[in-house]
């Protein structure tokens, strides 16, 4: 999106108030994403990417960010797209891959069309002297793909 500002600080406020002298940063978000074709969004070229029943290897990047940590969920749904079949969650640190076995797409048919999210997470909690109490952030970036099963 043209409008989020990447790796920008913002304060934490309520009505208006800042309410801790810890500011929020906003995450990068990703130059890059693989496979590349979960991301075509003309209807022709859309559901490309293979959901293999062997084995699945997700990569991204920039990566690193030791302050967090990673989630790939792939929802399965019919050949059709009417029928929502089940969702597979894997959560990884931020290492620039992720392996999701096949084995958790073999109930799944062949052909059914899949979206995939590549979400990137970080938590914090803060303390606010305003509130006496602690504050839990979080913040997430997220990539939403098409694919298939293989």
């Amino acid at each position: 999106d043209s409008s989020y500002v990447r790796d920008a600080y913002y304060d934490i406020a309520i009505d208006g108030t800042t309410v801790s002298d810890v500011q929020l940063q906003s995450l990068h978000g990703f130059d890059y994403i693989e496979p590349y074709t979960m991301l075509y969004t003309d209807p022709s070229y859309a559901y490309q990417a293979p959901i293999s029943k062997t084995s699945n290897l997700f990569s991204w990047g920039p990566f690193g960010d030791p302050n967090s940590f990673f989630t790939v969920q792939v929802s399965v749904y019919s050949w059709d797209g009417s029928s929502y079949y089940g969702t597979v969650i894997c959560r990884s640190s931020d290492t620039g891959q992720l392996v999701i076995p096949g084995s958790y797409f073999s109930s799944y048919p062949s052909g059914s069309l899949t979206s995939i999210h590549f979400i990137r997470h970080r938590t914090n909690e803060i303390y606010s002297d305003q509130l006496q109490g602690k504050i839990q952030t979080h913040v997430w970036w997220e990539v939403i793909g098409t694919g298939f099963i293989q």
